[in-house]
């Protein structure tokens, strides 16, 4: 995972030294957003299997049930990553326009 939040955090403009400290606050995020799309994709009965799964910290045993129950997984998990890279990059612009829209109201 750090190697995407680094060249996101890259594309994003950010500087190499401030990488550490946006991870801390990003990576929940991702994981978070991450585990909500892989368990849209599933059924009613496999939702509730990968909430146990999560719950018990049983990583590897919810891993092998996205493996299951996700057909395309990997290819899945990409698109994932994408959209999130996508939605991020959004988000920093559109923070920079309204820092922007905010000094030139000074």
């Amino acid at each position: 995972m750090e190697d995407f939040t680094s060249e996101l955090f890259t594309k994003a403009g950010f500087e190499p030294e401030e990488f550490e400290e946006l991870n801390k606050d990003l990576e929940p995020v991702i994981w978070d957003y991450i585990l909500t799309k892989l368990i849209e994709k599933m059924s009613p009965k496999e939702q509730n299997e990968a909430d146990a799964l999560l719950d018990e910290d049983d990583g590897d045993g919810f891993h092998a049930l996205c493996l299951k129950a996700i057909p395309d997984y990997d290819e899945y998990f990409a698109k994932i990553l994408k959209d999130f890279e996508e939605y991020y990059l959004t988000e920093i612009q559109n923070d920079e326009d309204d820092e922007d829209e905010w000094e030139e109201d000074k």
